[in-house]
């Protein structure tokens, strides 16, 4: 990391977003959008910005409380959207082109209820490693015309994380969280109740102190990822028996642990791009 072309590359993004004169940002409450948020009202004050987030089913409701103390203290206003999403069959249906479907119908929901307040120009947080991943999301947020700056100046995940130290913002250690549609294998169907057991599962896992978590679906059968460090505590009898059952209880016929451990989009591995 060369700290001087750093500090230029967010000098340029801080003139460009002064350029815009308003913004209105897609956001979610993590990293990412967290640090251009507060970027933003430094550039331009929090009266010319805006914060829009999805209140969704598919959203970890940790992300959204996350989302509403970042945007107070910053002193933002936060716009908070439907789940317009679970109104669009083709997303539901949770074929391979489920996020572009999704982040379609989020981004012009976004596009109308911010143009309607006077914020013409819509940035979001993608960043500049954010294009090594299956993100099909991209390609619709790009044809509503939002603008990525921080992938336009190259500043990856590692420097947002110091940056945002830096201004002490609570979201700099967040942990990366897909949404919870992200978890279910191509093809099954994307229902609230799917995505609430999943997130009851995970929840289970983190209360015993596995930070990072995925329980992925395939049909009636959960698979956990967790870090491969956590492995041997997820297996012990301390907890295997426990976690076991419980989801169970939460309807899953098949429980197995991931010997991989977290890889982060691992349901995309037999996905064409």
């Amino acid at each position: 990391m060369n700290i001087d072309t750093l500090a230029l590359r967010i000098e340029w993004l801080s003139n460009l977003l002064k350029q815009y004169g308003k913004v209105a940002i897609g956001f979610s409450g993590g990293t990412d959008s967290s640090y251009l948020l507060s970027l933003a009202v430094d550039a331009l004050g929090p009266e010319n910005v805006l914060a829009a987030t999805v209140i969704s089913p598919a959203m970890l409701f940790s992300e959204i409380e996350r989302a509403r103390v970042i945007a107070k203290k910053l002193n933002v206003e936060l716009l908070e959207l439907p789940p317009v999403e679970f109104d669009c069959e083709d997303f539901l249906r949770n074929d391979n082109l489920r996020c572009y479907y999704c982040k379609k119908a989020r981004f012009s929901a976004l596009v109308d209820e911010s143009n309607k307040r006077g914020f013409m120009t819509i940035i979001d947080g993608t960043n500049a490693d954010d294009s090594n991943d299956y993100r099909p999301g991209e390609k619709a947020i790009h044809e509503l015309g939002v603008i990525s700056p921080l992938k336009k100046y190259g500043i990856t995940k590692e420097e947002i994380r110091m940056l945002s130290q830096e201004r002490g913002l609570i979201s700099w250690d967040a942990v990366s969280e897909a949404c919870l549609a992200t978890r279910l294998a191509t093809g099954m169907r994307i229902t609230d109740i799917a995505l609430r057991n999943i997130e009851a599962a995970e929840n289970l896992l983190r209360d015993k102190g596995m930070r990072l978590v995925r329980v992925r679906v395939h049909d009636s059968t959960a698979r956990i990822e967790v870090l491969p460090d956590d492995i041997p505590y997820l297996i012990s009898l301390e907890y295997r028996q426990e976690i076991s059952s419980k989801l169970h209880e939460l309807g899953f016929k098949f429980v197995t642990v991931d010997l991989d451990g977290y890889r982060m989009g691992s349901m995309n591995d037999n996905t064409k791009k």
